[in-house]
This record gives structure tokens, sequence and C-alpha cells, in this order.
């Protein structure tokens, strides 16, 4: 994901909220299970879904989810001894009137990287509320820093070069072998080659494929296009109770119970995704314009600040549907011309995305 481009050692897993899920058996088999529902005739090939199947299947796949979940640290999570962090007020509110209502939905578990008790050497959860776009002081988080990086450390066989940009790699024959960074702070960078064995490109999707273009490394077929981001929507309401998210790990319950729906007729779709429980995200968030006052979007300074911690943040009760999108030739990155280069001499990114209609139709349907 590059929800979070966090300029830090650990990356984005230091400022995520923690939900940690499994990919689903039918997400590794898209194509044989939907490719030949898949096709729209009214779009061009360009825009059409390109749905393929994973090249291992989910007993593979599984057996490492449950070593990951166990060596991070996911509360919850069916291959982690951690039980479930527990459902925050508003969680619990929702999910007794389903309950009561006998509707479908149902509010489950989410797992998380966050401690539910002692782990790893670290603490349980304090249950601070400010989990997700903050670090945790307490290091009950199981971001990277904490947990696998600390450990590999430990062992004298890791160097972690803070400050250091990787600008380009170099091949020896069909191998990548080097890797060109910029290191240092601004006022006293240098540049350095080092060499190695093996090669893990992991900067998160959009970097990736702009260090590798910039290397001229991999096929220029298919490197950059076929992007996928999650399609996202939501709604924001003052629950009729006090809900003080503020007082509990975030999004610790989701309902699934619509994931593996389908629709046909004119507005059809082959699957959604999840409607998660959103954060607080720190009272700072008040002044940023997140809140609406008279019908239009405003920051919060002054009186409307009052109101907004008076009346609305102790019972903010957020739902987010988060479903993803299908991959097409369409959606892709591609560099900047090359006179449009950053301080460190490499050209930006253009992000080109469209939405496939299958995508827009189940949130509609999630609505």
């Amino acid at each position: 994901s590059d929800g979070w481009m966090s300029q830090v050692v650990g990356g984005g897993t230091v400022h995520y909220g923690g939900a940690s899920f499994r990919m689903d058996p039918v997400d590794l088999r898209m194509g044989s299970t939907f490719g030949k529902d898949v096709r729209n005739p009214s779009l061009s090939d360009e825009h059409q879904a390109d749905l393929r199947n994973w090249p291992m299947d989910w007993s593979e796949l599984e057996k490492w989810y449950d070593t990951a979940e166990q060596l991070i640290g996911i509360a919850g999570a069916p291959g982690c001894d951690l039980p479930a962090l527990p459902m925050n007020k508003a969680e619990k509110y929702v999910e007794r009137m389903l309950r009561e209502r006998g509707h479908r939905a149902q509010v489950i578990n989410a797992p998380m990287a966050i401690n539910s008790r002692r782990h790893g050497g670290r603490t349980a959860c304090r249950n601070s509320g400010l989990c997700q776009d903050y670090a945790c002081r307490f290091e009950a988080k199981s971001d990277m820093r904490v947990t696998l990086l600390r450990d590999a450390e430990k062992t004298g066989l890791l160097t972690i070069m803070p400050l250091a940009f990787a600008r380009r790699l170099y091949a020896t024959g069909s191998r990548v072998d080097r890797v060109e960074c910029v290191v240092g702070p601004p006022s006293d960078q240098h540049v350095d080659t080092f060499t190695a064995p093996v090669v893990v490109v992991a900067c998160e999707v959009v970097e990736t494929i702009r260090l590798l273009m910039a290397s001229s490394v991999g096929n220029p077929a298919v490197l950059g296009r076929f992007v996928m981001y999650h399609v996202t929507g939501g709604a924001r309401s003052i629950g009729p109770v006090a809900t003080t998210t503020w007082d509990n790990a975030p999004h610790t319950g989701y309902i699934r119970s619509f994931y593996n729906d389908r629709q046909s007729g004119p507005d059809p779709f082959l699957k959604t995704g999840i409607l998660q429980f959103s954060t607080v995200g720190g009272p700072l968030g008040i002044t940023d314009g997140s809140y609406v006052f008279d019908g239009q979007r405003r920051r919060a300074w002054g009186p409307r600040a009052v109101t907004v911690f008076e009346e609305i943040y102790p019972y903010k009760m957020d739902l987010s549907y988060i479903g993803e999108g299908f991959p097409t030739a369409h959606n892709r990155v591609e560099l900047t011309p090359s006179t449009e280069v950053d301080r460190y001499g490499m050209r930006g990114t253009v992000v080109s995305y469209r939405p496939h209609p299958m995508d827009i139709a189940a949130g509609r349907y999630m609505e």
C-alpha cells in the first residue's frame, strides 16, 4: 500500500493503524474464478480487467501467513497465539444493533499488528487511541522497527543505513548486483555504490516502479502497468451513544459479510470488500478541514473546535468501505520527462488511474 509514504526506518508500518488482513483463497484464483465473467464489450482493450491466477495455491501461501503472523505479532490472526484486541464502543454498539435486528452483517474482530498481551519482549496495548498515523510510543504496535528489524540487528548481520536514498540499480548480465545511493543529510551528501549477491527492491508500489524504470530493469511491456488501488468510500456520523474511540486501539472490528457477494444485470460486479470502523485520527485532525459546518467542509478553529470536541468527537462513528480495484492496462505509473528531476537527480512519476465499472458498482452496492 502507498497510503503511508513514511520516510522513516520501518516504512509505512510505523504509521499505519495495524489492521493486517489475509487474502482469501479466491483472491489467488481470480482468473479461473471470474475471468470469463469480467469481459465488458463496451470497454476498449486497455480498460478491460486482466484477471490472473497466482503461481501458487492457497495451501502454500497459508503456511507463510502462519509464520509471519506469529513472528510479527498479529493479535487475533489464525497463525498467532495473541488473542484479539477488544472492540471499541462504536463497534460493540453496531454489533449489538445488527444482532438484535437479525441482520446478516456481523461485526467480527480484526487481525491487528498490535499486542493484546506482552509479546516479543514488548508491552501490551495501552489503549491510547493514537495508532493510526502515529508511531506507538509504547512499542505495542508491531511495526518493522521494533520487530523484525530489531531482531535482525541483534544478530550482527544487519546494517541499517538511514538517510540513504537508492536512485539506480545496475546489473551484470541479467542479474542486479549493485545499488547506487545518495547518502547523508542534504548538507553533506555523497554517492556510494553497494554490491550484493541478492538485491531486494521493496520501496512500496509507486517508488519500486520508479526505481526499476529509472534503472531500465524489468519488462517494459508490463512494468508500471496494471496498478491496483483500494476502492474506498465511507460515511461519517454522530452516534446515539458516546463512542470515545480514543480510549481503544483503532478499527479492531470489521464487517466482511458481503465479501463474496456478486451481482448481475446492468451494474454487475464479482466481489466486494470489507467495512471497517474508522479511527479518530487524533485531535489534530479537527483543524485539517475534515468536518462539515453550515454545509461546507471547514477547518475547526475557535468556537467550531469547541463544538467538535464537545458534541462530535466523543460520539464519532465512522465506517469505511475498502475494496480491491481490478487491474487494467490503462492503470499505470510512468516517469516524468527527463528534464523534470528531483534533488536526487531522479525523474518523478505520473500515475494514470480509472476505476473499472465493476469497482464502482461494488462500491455503490456497499453504500
